[in-house]
């Protein structure tokens, strides 16, 4: 994190609050289009998913940035209310003021934004006039390797105060909830850190992988010989290292560690080095009775066998790269969002649990 953006010792705890994932790669995506359009003297409103009931396309937390010419980076449902929240931006920036903004795609009148649209809940937006400093609160949480609490007040006297960082609120539970404080409501918002992906591999199937992969916005680390890798194809990776230099590596529970190389002996390494750091996921491509080989020389207990994937990916009945991209993809998603994988048509319950 640049020493500038360095936050109070109470928030590099381990947070253990929400349920909130995978809004790093939107939230960066905004700070870029800010930067870009920041001396343009272009007014913005920034849009924030505050609370959800039923069924949405999207959760808290889903934003939005919005020019004054019309142009905006991020969403806050599928398309189906994006356009009205345009013109009730034009309105904040108007009047330099906050406002809270619901839509009730459960009403079945003819006339309500959302209506027939799939959406059928409830979304309340919270749409607040940008500033250099709001902004500054929010690029925090490109820089964190750790979950974090991020307060938002957005209703009462307090509504359009900057966000804050937060320690853990055990009496809410596990999921990011709005809280009535007073007259006033405070959203808190835990944001979990980007996804650091280590590829280990250098032959044509890594491609499709770094395809996949850069397209989620993740944090990319390849380990392989520069001089077999195609450049074209490297669009997104963050820094490419030789398989000696995988102790310099920095890793967290945030970081998968994917190994591809269809070679024992590289395979071997990767396993041995990487079973003792604390990542959140470790797999391999190859047969069952090739892993059986390397547990043996390892000379592993059980426990640690079960920490790793092999073969890693969901039975998806893949058989091209791209395929077998998609299906590592969706194993490493369901083991840190804490999905099931089994097909959604047949769950019962809502999709997003509320305590």
């Amino acid at each position: 994190m640049p020493e500038n953006k360095e936050l109070p010792g109470e928030f590099q705890q381990n947070f253990k609050f929400g349920e909130i994932k995978g809004v790093v790669k939107e939230i960066k995506a905004i700070i870029q289009f800010y930067k870009t359009y920041a001396t343009s003297g272009l007014k913005m409103t920034l849009a924030t998913v505050v609370h959800v009931e039923d069924s949405s396309y999207r959760r808290i937390g889903a934003r939005m940035l919005i020019l004054e010419d019309g142009r905006w980076v991020g969403g806050i449902s599928g398309g189906c209310l994006e356009g009205d929240a345009l013109l009730h931006a034009k309105k904040v920036m108007r009047k330099g003021e906050s406002k809270v903004v619901t839509y009730d795609t459960r009403d079945r009148d003819a006339h309500q934004i959302g209506v027939g649209l799939g959406c059928e809940g409830r979304i309340d937006v919270f749409l607040q006039p940008v500033s250099e400093s709001l902004m500054e609160v929010l690029e925090q949480c490109l820089y964190l390797r750790e979950s974090l609490v991020l307060v938002t007040p957005f209703q009462g006297s307090r509504a359009g105060d900057l966000p804050f960082f937060a320690g853990v609120v055990e009496p809410l539970g596990k999921q990011s909830k709005v809280v009535q404080e007073g007259a006033d409501k405070v959203l808190y918002e835990t944001i979990e850190p980007n996804l650091h992906l280590v590829i280990v591999g250098d032959n044509y199937d890594v491609y499709p992988m770094l395809s996949i992969c850069r397209e989620m916005g993740w944090e990319i680390t390849l380990v392989g010989k520069q001089r077999k890798l195609k450049k074209e194809g490297l669009e997104g990776v963050g820094q490419v290292v030789a398989l000696e230099e995988i102790g310099g590596i920095s890793v967290d529970p945030y970081t998968a560690v994917l190994s591809m190389a269809h070679d024992y002996a590289t395979d071997l390494e990767v396993l041995r080095h990487f079973s003792s750091e604390p990542i959140g996921y470790l797999g391999l491509l190859g047969p069952r009775k090739r892993f059986e080989r390397m547990i043996g020389e390892l000379g592993w207990s059980e426990e640690s066998v079960q920490s790793v994937h092999n073969p890693m990916g969901l039975h998806l009945g893949a058989s091209t790269p791209e395929e077998i991209a998609v299906s590592v993809v969706a194993e490493v998603i369901r083991v840190f969002r804490g999905g099931d994988g089994k097909s959604l048509k047949y769950k019962q319950e809502p999709i997003h649990k509320r305590n």
